[in-house]
């Protein structure tokens, strides 16, 4: 027989057997409710916590009741939901997540009382999830009221009645989440908007310079490993339209590699990298360049012909789309107590490790020369 490790829950959750038997209960529910509070408000009950099987029960107390003193449906689905949650939280690897990926409920017939759930995996089920990294389990899930009636399978017409959830329910087995890096970071020098040095130089071209040298501090890295690329642009048209990261994917690279531009304003750049780690950190891809380009010289601010929707004036909350950056520093000295003073400080605090460049090793190695 194949002998199934235990991961770190469920020997978690073992300790508690340490506990005198006439006060397990009470420490069970107190350790669960607390690391998932939703399950304390509406007083799920812990009956029996096992790898193999998990039981859930809640009472019909005011707290989880509908407008007919019965047990409202939420907190039926609520309990079929931690039952299967806990018992392939129990069984899934240390490395990975469970992730709810779809409960289906049927409502058949009004529930009587309390309520009852037991969720169950088989030993092949348990073996498939330590076994691979990524995958789905079908948990079967029994949901019983005080009289012993199960729901069943069909639907009632029409909304108000009340029962338990169906027995079967979809649960993913394991979603492994991963770690994003940043192993290579670049930038161009910065210029005076419509003075500068690089007034005439087109963003898309800008950007391509900073795309090679980040590849140069990686000499390793295959460049047909890169998968996408998300740039961000605060105002994209004119030299810096259509879909630049494509654009300048194409200019950088001898092969095909594509492209999206996105908006956020000023924080384009920052969100394009946000984009790209969550993307790598669900697995949907391993190698992304991200970043932002933007020429204030070529495209001024608001664009070259602006023209605001006349209802953005309308409500006075909305005015910040047009006019964001000194309603924002007003918005943190309110929300977060930060004042235009101390905005003013922290800013010339940073000025100077921009201007000296050498004497901050960190600017220095992100600026490339042209």
């Amino acid at each position: 027989m194949t002998s199934i490790a235990s991961n770190r829950l469920a020997r978690t959750l073992g300790q508690l057997d340490r506990v005198p038997a006439v006060a397990r209960p009470w420490a069970r529910n107190l350790v669960l409710r607390r690391a998932v509070p939703f399950t304390g408000t509406a007083g799920l009950q812990y009956v029996a916590l096992t790898p193999q099987r998990v039981e859930v029960a809640v009472a019909n107390q005011r707290r989880v009741q509908n407008h007919i003193h019965g047990v409202h449906a939420a907190a039926m689905t609520l309990l079929a939901e931690t039952a299967t949650g806990m018992v392939v939280g129990m069984n899934v690897r240390d490395d990975c997540l469970p992730l709810a990926k779809e409960l289906k409920v049927a409502f058949k017939k009004r529930a009587q009382g309390a309520l009852r759930a037991v969720a169950t995996l088989t030993v092949e089920q348990r073996a498939l999830m330590q076994q691979t990294d990524k995958g789905e389990v079908q948990v079967q899930v029994t949901v019983t009221d005080e009289t012993g009636a199960e729901p069943c399978n069909g639907r009632l017409p029409g909304p108000g009645f009340l029962q338990p959830p169906q027995e079967l329910k979809e649960y993913p087995m394991a979603k492994q989440v991963q770690e994003a890096y940043i192993v290579a970071a670049t930038r161009t020098p910065i210029g005076r908007s419509g003075r500068g040095y690089f007034r005439n130089t087109r963003p898309d071209d800008l950007l391509v310079v900073a795309i090679r040298s980040a590849m140069l501090q990686v000499p390793t890295l295959d460049p047909k490993a890169i998968e996408d690329s998300i740039i961000g642009c605060s105002f994209p048209e004119g030299e810096q339209g259509m879909n630049m990261a494509r654009i300048a994917m194409g200019l950088a690279f001898d092969h095909p590699v594509g492209g999206i531009t996105v908006n956020r304003f000023c924080a384009s750049g920052v969100s394009a990298i946000q984009m790209a780690a969550d993307r790598i950190r669900v697995g949907e891809a391993d190698v992304l360049i991200a970043g932002g380009a933007e020429s204030m010289s070529m495209v001024p601010m608001g664009g070259n012909k602006p023209s605001f929707n006349p209802e953005v004036f309308a409500r006075d909350e909305n005015v910040g789309i047009a006019y964001g950056m000194g309603l924002t520093a007003e918005k943190v000295a309110q929300q977060w107590k930060v004042s235009r003073e101390d905005q003013d400080a922290f800013a010339l605090g940073i000025a100077p490790a921009c201007h000296q460049g050498p004497a901050s090793r960190r600017v220095h190695r992100r600026n490339h020369a042209l």
